[in-house]
């Protein structure tokens, strides 16, 4: 029987966090409901205690929709601020707390046993607060990467133990490869509970987000924390979209998504222009060039048989396009000259890809629009 992942978004926050702009309250509210309106289980808004901006946004979000979330760190002043932004709707908080020795004792500058006895006092807090108001709280271990495996272990179980509803393992710095995740992750899942919620978050400073949460996920995640075109702080986070196309592609792994991407492209748009956040040209799925095709081999093999499609763009709401410069050949040349409606008859075809790659070369870029206008015209074909 196949197992569901949970998918928890940490756009509006981790996003926000690498943001050239900086949007309305109104506008993240209408990006977290679109991202919880396709199928997310879990959408982040905020952090309340930072501003009354995240506090605001948290307080519009949960009046809208379920499965909102506020992070914050562990202490009674954050803990209180998020609840009040929930004001009567249901809280799910999500708490972070250091777990290497790097900074418990050089940053916060406890010790261990002092911190585990003050976060002790936390988890009971938090535990009371959030269940007499129907919701919960999770827990997000930072730098556990780096983590003092004893501490670690004891503090995760201290949080199952006070009604921690989720854990999560937080790769904060972007280091971990597959093979270490996958060995630290099967452990983590042992520190507590097994019928705790485990998590990941991973960072891509080393581009190794998305394999790492794949690799956790193998070994047990029962939750992906993901954003959408991979924004977040520094180098990003895991990418929504290439895990659940991995996800789909691969069904043998027994996972099952429930999320509905065929307007995902858009959705992207939107996102990458309420943050002011460019996409990378060559972003898997989400880039303007995912679904292009420019090799005349390839345009060739796409027109005869799909041979070079391995993610089918109508899932997300893209389109297959044929982009001609110096490497595209005849196949691509016709198609790109039909779609502006002009038709290229055999005698003149040759002659005209000649003709681009030569003025590709020249130009140093692809052939445009206008560029096609005046060769058809060269070509006395209009």
């Amino acid at each position: 029987m196949n197992r569901k992942l949970v998918f928890y978004d940490v756009t509006l926050r981790d996003a926000l966090q690498a943001a050239p702009r900086t949007p309305s309250v109104k506008e993240r509210v209408n990006i977290g409901r679109r991202i919880k309106d396709i199928g997310f289980d879990y959408v982040e808004a905020g952090f309340p205690f930072a501003s009354e901006y995240d506090f605001q946004t948290v307080k519009e979000l949960s009046s809208n929709i379920g499965g909102v979330v506020a992070f914050g760190r562990a202490t009674k002043g954050d803990i209180d601020s998020s609840l009040n932004a929930f004001g009567n709707n249901k809280p799910i908080l999500n708490l972070v707390s250091p777990v290497s020795r790097e900074h418990i004792y050089k940053n916060l500058k406890l010790d261990f046993n002092t911190y585990l006895e003050r976060m002790e006092e936390i988890f009971d807090y938090v535990n009371k607060e959030t269940s007499k108001r129907g919701g919960n709280y999770m827990m997000i271990f930072e730098d556990s990467s780096r983590a003092d495996k004893p501490f670690f272990e004891k503090l995760a179980k201290l949080a199952a133990d006070n009604g921690a509803y989720s854990l999560t393992y937080a790769d904060t710095v972007g280091i971990e490869m597959p093979r270490t995740i996958s060995k630290k992750f099967s452990e983590f899942r042992n520190y507590a509970d097994k019928k705790v919620l485990h998590g990941i978050h991973t960072h891509n400073d080393l581009g190794l987000a998305t394999a790492n949460s794949l690799e956790a996920v193998l070994n047990g995640a029962d939750i992906v924390q993901t954003t959408i075109g991979t924004l977040g702080e520094r180098a990003g986070n895991c990418s929504a979209e290439t895990l659940i196309e991995i996800l789909r592609q691969n069904k043998d792994l027994g996972i099952d998504v429930d999320i509905d991407t065929r307007e995902y492209e858009k959705l992207n748009e939107d996102i990458s222009d309420t943050f002011g956040i460019s996409v990378p040209f060559n972003a898997p799925i989400v880039g303007k060039n995912a679904f292009t095709h420019w090799s005349g081999m390839h345009q060739n093999g796409d027109r005869k048989a799909n041979l070079y499609r391995p993610v089918n763009p109508d899932h997300w709401g893209g389109e297959v396009s044929y982009g001609i410069n110096s490497s595209s050949g005849s196949i691509g040349v016709k198609h790109v000259f039909s779609n502006f409606g002009i038709e290229i008859p055999e005698s003149k075809l040759v002659g005209i890809v000649w003709r681009i790659k030569e003025l590709s070369g020249e130009l140093g870029r692809p052939i445009r629009s206008d560029d096609i206008q005046s060769i058809a015209r060269e070509f006395e074909l209009i």
